[in-house]
């Protein structure tokens, strides 16, 4: 895909729900490096997440988006 050769790194949004995990983790294998944020609290997709070496940030909050990320999901 052509857009993907500009972008590397990913930041996503609310990353735990049930569309921006999967998102997260097809895009991770798509070779993308893939960050996020979400709530604190525990979600059914955490342990997704945490197998696929994704790491997620609580809270929401701007200092958690790296200087590095290409795009914002």
């Amino acid at each position: 895909m052509k857009i993907f050769d500009k972008i590397k790194y990913i930041h996503m949004v609310g990353i735990k729900g049930t569309g921006m995990s999967t998102l997260a983790v097809n895009l991770k294998h798509m070779g993308l490096r893939v960050t996020g944020s979400d709530y604190p609290e525990s979600f059914f997709t955490d342990e997704l997440l945490k197998k696929q070496r994704i790491k997620v940030m609580s809270p929401f909050a701007a200092k958690n988006v790296s200087p590095k990320t290409d795009a914002i999901v």
